[in-house]
């Protein structure tokens, strides 16, 4: 009986054209083009995957079982948990905007879809799934970092940061679709699109910030304070994260009846908002422009610069990919500043390894759109240009940002640790030429089309730069304190670049 209930319940749900079977349809697209399958090297990828985040999981953990044990009850975790709860929900809303805009504008399967017997209405929801489902992976592995080992020693009621990651995943696939739909409308596509990038990323570098000033501080607690009649609703809201299943059901009902709102309102003019798209181009000149000839530029070494960096640029899920990096230094800066009282080696210990390591991790994604990611490799590979030229500008073009990077935050560490800026530039420029060397020796070809629902970048060259990322971030802590000894990790370094390069398989 409970058999056929259940299977007769699954059909419904999954009956084709509906909302359920299109958004299931297209996350299995999406794992199926990004080669998440059974063979050898996937298994042992998921195994050192799985490994690693359980590592994480127990290592991070211990500090809220620790808490929860030594007071008996999740009192004081409520408040502590309401501070991270907001700022999670807060950024997630921003940078999420990125990618509902993108989604809302994605125009691959539209037309098929528009011409099929669905509502639109149940495009919208599909859509919306499909956020929700990546939203809430994301939000769950991050919260399992700091309680999932608590709810497996002390008590499963501390699951409740389930329900609260799914009914955040829901208010937020919504609220970002209404905003990116009025910069849709109210702004056209390319503006649009840029707005949505620059309020994603404005607003999840301000969420960060405005995090560590209140870690730093105190601020936080200082406004908490001053409002005590606030501070119980402030720990019941917080309690979502820490056994409180009561808001976390609060959270997860809220997020389902923004879901359905969004569903029946903006389903009705999902139509008309395609038809928006349809008559504009990211392209479009503007109304009072003048026209000019177009005259190509004579340096040849500038226009690959200029197209690289516009290809990468131009859309917003590339954007959030190298937006991303750039946000994990805020609280390297905020560290910086809280040990501005103590003794300057430790601004300079604590800068460098991580500037040198986020800027080598933002260069490696760069040098794969850019090695990787072409959309007329024919057309370069029969052109009269040198492939010697071609792939300078193109190298060129991924290890700049990273560089520029290096050197702005090697001066502002400098103003405390002077020392600490020779190992910054050095080891950051070194990583950062050394991860691009490893991307454009082991390309992973893909047309930039797909390359957001595909990012076949090699699972070797991904491990060969995470490596070298830290010998080179390990340089730069032991360049200042024996200038010596760091030849061994630049040794190390230096290996590991030989390695991934002569290993390289043979382009066909």
């Amino acid at each position: 009986m409970a058999v056929s209930f259940a299977r007769g319940t699954k059909s419904k749900l999954f009956k084709p054209g509906s909302a359920i079977w299109l958004a299931s349809y297209q996350i299995r697209r999406g794992l199926r083009n990004a080669k998440i399958g059974l063979n050898f090297w996937g298994i042992v990828g998921r195994i050192i995957a799985l490994a690693l985040f359980a590592t994480i999981c127990y290592v991070s953990g211990g500090a809220l079982v620790a808490l929860l044990q030594e007071s008996g009850d999740a009192g004081v975790a409520r408040s502590v948990a309401f501070r991270p709860l907001l700022t999670v929900a807060i950024s997630g809303i921003f940078i999420n905007l990125i990618a509902a805009y993108s989604t809302l504008t994605e125009r691959n399967d539209l037309d098929l879809l528009l011409s099929a017997p669905i509502p639109p209405s149940r495009i919208v929801a599909a859509r919306l799934l499909t956020s929700v489902w990546r939203a809430f992976i994301i939000y769950i592995m991050f919260a399992s970092i700091f309680i999932l080992r608590a709810a497996i020693e002390i008590s499963p009621i501390y699951f409740s940061y389930l329900p609260t990651a799914l009914g955040i995943a829901l208010s937020e696939a919504a609220i970002t679709f209404w905003c990116a739909r009025l910069l849709l409308t109210r702004f056209g596509l390319r503006k649009g699109r840029n707005l949505s990038q620059i309020i994603g990323f404005g607003g999840m570098v301000a969420g960060v910030t405005f995090y560590q000033i209140g870690v730093a501080s105190n601020i936080s607690d200082a406004v908490i304070n001053s409002a005590p009649a606030f501070n119980p609703i402030l720990a019941w809201w917080g309690g979502a994260l820490v056994g409180d299943w009561l808001p976390a059901l609060t959270i997860f009902t809220i997020g389902c009846t923004i879901y359905v709102v969004t569903y029946l309102v903006a389903g009705r003019d999902f139509a008309r908002d395609v038809s928006i798209i349809r008559g504009q181009s990211e392209n479009t000149p503007r109304a009072n422009a003048k026209e000019k000839p177009f005259v190509f530029s004579g340096n040849l070494f500038k226009i690959i610069i200029f197209k690289e960096w516009r290809g990468i640029f131009r859309d917003a899920r590339t954007f959030a990919q190298i937006a991303a990096p750039l946000v994990g230094l805020i609280p390297v800066a905020f560290a910086i500043v809280k040990s501005w009282d103590k003794a300057p080696e430790i601004a300079g210990y604590l800068g460098a390894p991580m500037v040198i390591f986020m800027s080598a991790q933002m260069v490696m994604s760069l040098a794969w759109m850019v090695a990787s990611v072409e959309e007329a490799p024919d057309l370069l590979q029969s052109s009269p240009i040198k492939q010697f030229t071609i792939q300078s500008a193109k190298l060129f073009a991924a290890v700049m940002p990273g560089i520029i990077e290096v050197v702005i935050f090697a001066g502002l560490v400098g103003l405390r640790a002077p020392s600490a800026i020779l190992p910054i530039i050095l080891g950051g420029s070194l990583a950062c030429i050394s991860a691009a060397a490893v991307e454009f020796y082991r390309p992973r070809p893909a047309k930039r089309p797909k390359m957001a629902e595909r990012p076949d970048r090699s699972i070797v060259a991904i491990l060969f730069g995470i490596a070298l990322s830290l010998c080179w971030a390990v340089f730069g802590i032991i360049f200042q304190w024996k200038p010596i000894v760091s030849i061994v990790p630049f040794l190390m370094a230096s290996a590991l670049v030989a390695w991934a390069i002569f290993t390289a398989p043979k382009p066909r």
